[in-house]
């Protein structure tokens, strides 16, 4: 709150003792303002309602710490997963083909332990993942900024659709972005394989692309074989552990 709210503030802080016959004294009045200066107006106005709601602490009068006590408790409650749940959902990443709805605080977690991940050590993973996320949700709670979730998509189609699915069940994302993209999808699958009609609405440069590309996808594969494909993605595994290993070493190096 700044100065221009305090006369509200005044009338708020008033209006809620009066219930108990104490009207409070501009002192008191001052130091109830200054105790709950660092939020907002609205989210005072809040935590007075809540604690008159309350049906233990509601029956008396209440003091700053009580009112600090609702706001914490309701910023506690803002969908955010606890760190081990965050983890559970966190860690399905590691596999690209599954698609994981998550938080911002969780993606940006993960990053940063994926590394840690990468050497094979998924102790290490967890707990450095847990610190980080606890930090970034309290941070985030503190800016009073609400969660925002996240889809990231694996390429196997079935896992995503239930991943999907079960997200817009639980109300983390809406649902009508992703069926649109759905249906999009299904379109355009169809046209390129040749199994549906397109749409009157299609520019005629994009239906000549749509025609290019099921051309090419007809066309015999002449690329490397799955064999060399795996040999070339185990040697680039390789040199991603060696780098995460020699940072990992750097890094004690620097500690030491």
């Amino acid at each position: 709150m700044n100065k221009s709210d305090f006369s509200e503030f005044q009338q708020l802080l008033s209006a809620c003792l009066g219930m108990w016959d104490a009207a409070p004294k501009p002192e008191a009045i001052a130091i109830w303002f200054v105790a709950l200066a660092e939020y907002d107006l609205a989210t005072v106005r809040a935590g007075f309602n809540a604690h008159m709601r309350d049906p233990a602490n509601g029956k008396f009068a209440p003091k700053p710490a009580h009112i600090i006590e609702q706001i914490r408790g309701s910023l506690q409650n803002d969908g955010r997963l606890g760190p081990e749940e965050a983890w559970a959902r966190a860690v399905r990443a590691r596999d690209e083909s599954e698609t994981v709805v998550w938080s911002n605080e969780m993606r940006q977690a993960w990053f940063a332990a994926s590394e840690v991940m990468s050497m094979g050590d998924e102790v290490g993973a967890r707990m450095a993942f847990k610190e980080v996320y606890a930090r970034l949700v309290s941070e985030a709670r503190a800016r009073r900024e609400p969660v925002a979730w996240e889809v990231s998509e694996g390429f196997d189609k079935e896992r995503r659709m239930t991943a999907i699915t079960e997200a817009v069940e639980a109300g983390l994302i809406p649902p009508r972005p992703y069926m649109a993209l759905g249906n999009a999808s299904s379109v355009v699958a169809g046209l390129l394989e040749g199994n549906g009609a397109a749409p009157s609405g299609i520019p005629p440069e994009i239906r000549e692309r749509i025609r290019q590309l099921r051309e090419s996808f007809a066309a015999p594969y002449s690329g490397p074989s799955e064999a060399e494909l795996e040999r070339e993605r185990t040697a680039e595994l390789k040199r991603q552990q060696q780098a995460a290993l020699d940072r990992y070493l750097s890094q004690l190096e620097r500690r030491a």
